[in-house]
Formats: C-alpha cells, structure tokens, sequence
C-alpha cells in the first residue's frame, strides 16, 4: 500500500475515480479492519470465557456464509463458470489460509508501525 501513497498524498496528479476508490476500499478493508477484528476476538476471548467455543463457532458459519456468498455470487455473475469446481476449497480458505493471511498482513502493518522495514 507504500506504493500507492501519492494517491492519497498529491493533489497535482489527476487519477481515475474507481482507482481512488479502490485505494481507500483497501486501506478500510486491510488495515482497519483487520486491527478492528483482531481487537474484537482479543476482546471475545477475555469476556467470553465461560461460552467461547459457542461464540467462536458462531463467527466461523458467519465468516462460512459469508464466504459461500462471495464464492457463489462470483460463480454466477463471472464468465467462466469452470471456476465453481473449487468450492471444496472453501473450509480450507476459511480455516486456514485467511487467518494465515491476516497474520501476516497484521505482522507486516506492525512492523511498519514500529518502523522496521518490512521485506520479503
């Protein structure tokens, strides 16, 4: 998201409307986000001691449903209807790759906050 900073930064340079949007989409849905859900199950899991497996399981057919959704919605509205043979892959992408993913964005958004330089 460095990269894109003189988006948000210069005046002088005249972008296209749906790419500012996308910018700021990212920054909402990667950056805030993210440290609000990280707040939120740290939060979950000191105040909802006695029932936090029910609540845990709650949040995961939410972030299910919400997956399937995208999933099918993409299926239906893409071109390239081939793609719908990887819905097995679903409980994997949920339970594995995007909490994967988070923690790496959430890493490398600290590490830059602290002002380490984040690299590969």
């Amino acid at each position: 998201m460095l990269k894109h900073r003189d988006i948000i930064t210069s005046r002088n340079v005249k972008y296209n409307l749906w790419f500012v949007f996308g910018v700021y989409d990212m920054i909402f849905m990667d950056v805030i986000l993210l440290f609000a859900r990280t707040i939120s199950m740290i939060w979950i899991f000191f105040y909802f001691t006695q029932s936090i497996e029910f609540v845990f399981i709650l949040v995961f057919i939410v972030y299910f449903i919400s997956e399937l959704i995208i999933i099918l919605a993409a299926g239906i509205f893409s071109p390239i209807k081939s793609v719908l043979k990887y819905i097995y892959l679903l409980p994997f992408m949920l339970f594995v790759y995007r909490p994967f993913y988070a923690y790496i964005r959430l890493y490398a958004f600290v590490r830059a906050l602290m002002g380490k330089g984040v690299d590969w």
